[in-house]
């Protein structure tokens, strides 16, 4: 793995997790970004998770300009916030646990700002090794396209790599190339756990009549070396 950074830009951005440097580029997620993972049938690389680095600049982080982002685990004061966004964007509700989130927040120097989105993974079937449904990623309309979103995903991608075999997200058609730009590959609804199968019917049921659009599985991938 690359050496940590002491001198990265985004160094106050990040909170330091136990004895980890405070910046530097999390191999896992830079495999994702450079299109180099490997593996077998979306199964995540081992030895590369929450022990590992964290994420740093690429594909998702912020523009010059944009929000200064502070990215940490979920607490349940963070839940009524998180709620109402994924109410106002007609997501699924339920299964909402503020242990399993990361939220990004904004970074007020010595304090917190506004929370601006979060995201959390949820196991599908057995608790240690089984299938991950990455779920519940929102950010708060106004702070959209300046990649607090790909931030919050590159950070969960970083942290969860060890717990599951596979990983699978549900989004509409118009989300899929946030996800496949970190690895995710569409696939048929056979290939999805049961569970997430009628959660499936529900949302492409729900945005088909709100905004037009189906709802798409998608897996992390396989990805040839360069």
């Amino acid at each position: 793995p690359p050496p940590p950074s002491s001198t990265c830009p985004h160094a106050q951005e990040h909170v330091p997790r136990g004895n980890s440097p405070p910046c530097s580029v999390c191999p896992f997620v830079q495999n994702i970004q450079k299109g180099r993972m490997k593996g077998r049938g979306g199964e995540l690389p081992r030895g590369r998770g929450r022990r590992g680095p964290r994420a740093g600049a690429g594909p998702g982080s912020a523009s010059p300009g944009a929000t200064r982002l502070r990215l940490r685990q979920g607490r349940s004061v963070d839940m009524p916030t998180l709620r109402n966004l994924i109410l106002e964007e007609r997501m699924n509700p339920l299964f909402l646990q503020a242990e399993r989130f990361i939220v990004g927040v904004e970074d007020a120097g010595a304090g917190e700002g506004q929370l601006l989105g979060g995201g959390q993974i949820r196991a599908i079937g057995p608790p240690d090794g089984g299938a991950g449904e990455i779920a519940s990623v929102i950010v708060r309309a106004g702070s959209r396209g300046q990649g607090v979103g790909g931030r919050i995903l590159d950070e969960l991608l970083c942290r969860n790599a060890d717990g599951f075999s596979s990983l699978f997200v549900l989004t509409t058609g118009g989300g899929a190339d946030f996800y496949r730009r970190r690895g995710f590959e569409v696939v048929d609804t056979a290939a999805v756990p049961a569970p997430m199968r009628v959660e499936q019917a529900i949302g492409s049921l729900v945005a088909g009549l709100a905004r037009g659009e189906s709802c798409v599985a998608m897996r992390l991938g396989r990805h040839p070396a360069d």
